[in-house]
């Protein structure tokens, strides 16, 4: 399922980009569908961003509630980008798609069984992760171009999976334990 995830993401990036339009809303949330498989219950809250062009920016906040699971996508295509997330709690999701340009992203993430996919595709990229006392996690990660850097850090962590896959310019993967 890892690099599925991954793949799934990467694919739909590009054919949004490919057709340069904005889809409408159900098909936005097709990813989400495929992303939440049947692990989260229905009553799951969900925060699903797209963004085009020019100044980016998307901060997301989400607090689990009682046995319900959060799923965080964002969709940025060009420009500054940027994403903020912070999710607390059990089996949360997140998908973060970032095309072009001044690219970013950070975590803050606390909780056990979660799953997150981020997919950045070139010019100055980032990633910039904290985890702190997280179990059952699986991370995959893809930077595709450019200057890249990854910068994980682990506190308290146990039984985690993840993969990163960077191609092409300044690359840099750092984990902290």
């Amino acid at each position: 399922m890892k690099i599925q995830l991954v793949i799934l993401l990467f694919c739909f990036f590009f054919s949004l980009n490919a057709s340069g339009q904005v889809q409408s809303a159900p098909v936005l949330s097709q990813p989400s569908l495929q992303l939440l498989e049947e692990e989260l219950l229905t009553e799951t809250n969900q925060s699903i961003v797209e963004q085009q062009g020019v100044d980016n920016s998307v901060s997301v906040l989400q607090r689990q509630a009682g046995l319900e699971a959060n799923l965080a996508e964002v969709m940025q295509n060009g420009n500054f980008n940027s994403a903020i997330l912070q999710q607390q709690g059990s089996g949360n999701q997140a998908a973060v798609l970032q095309n072009g340009l001044n690219n970013s992203y950070e975590l803050n993430l606390t909780g056990e069984g979660n799953i997150i996919g981020v997919v950045q595709n070139g010019n100055e990229n980032s990633v910039l992760q904290n985890l702190e006392g997280v179990r059952n996690l699986e991370i995959e990660i893809l930077q595709e171009g450019n200057e890249n850097e990854i910068i994980q850090e682990l506190n308290g962590n146990s039984n985690m999976g993840f993969q990163i896959i960077q191609s092409g310019n300044g690359l840099k993967a750092v984990i902290r334990q």
